[in-house]
């Protein structure tokens, strides 16, 4: 059996991938308010029914690697608990 060579690189025309340069992205600020008044018809993902449901922003996603080292992910204090449980919570970020 013949083996012959075959350049993937020619065949899939594969160039190099353009990257956005972050230093010259416009970025504004902005503050963020959130109420938050419950939660409906939750179903628990494994064989033990929900506790006390709660939501977690995740704030360094938002933010460049140099500034997300200081700050610290947002969760509401859970109170009810069951599949539908009332939050009653404002958020500001």
């Amino acid at each position: 059996m013949a083996t012959e060579e075959i350049d993937l690189e020619e065949m899939y025309e594969i160039r190099p991938r353009l990257y956005l340069n972050m230093p010259d992205l416009k970025i504004k600020e902005f503050q963020c308010k959130v109420t938050i008044l419950g939660l409906r018809e939750l179903v628990s993902p494994g064989i033990l029914p929900i506790r006390k449901a709660f939501v977690k922003f995740n704030l360094k996603s938002l933010l460049k690697a140099e500034q997300a080292k200081g700050v610290e992910d947002i969760k509401t204090q859970p109170k009810e608990g069951g599949s539908n449980p009332n939050l009653k919570t404002k958020i500001e970020f």
